[in-house]
């Protein structure tokens, strides 16, 4: 899936994240076109607690990915990716 994308970078990857947080805190992320189906943007997703609090959060890093291969550089997406 990320294949599609660009702008991979190795922290978007679960064969990366995986050993560094497991599989329980990792969510995948998946904006397609509804026409299409056509992935336009993803992201690795970290969850995580702070204990004290018991607040939890989301972290993004490195991403999202939304620079497609097959089609041309499309800026507007960038915000709807965020």
């Amino acid at each position: 899936m990320i294949g599609n994308f660009a702008d991979i970078r190795l922290e978007q990857t679960a064969s990366y994240m995986l050993p560094h947080w497991g599989a329980s805190r990792l969510r995948g992320v998946l904006l397609r076109d509804t026409a299409t189906l056509e992935p336009l943007a993803a992201a690795l997703v970290v969850l995580a607690t702070l204990p004290l609090v018991r607040l939890g959060f989301a972290h993004v890093g490195f991403g999202p990915l939304w620079r497609s291969r097959a089609q041309p550089l499309a800026p507007a997406l960038l915000p709807t990716a965020l």
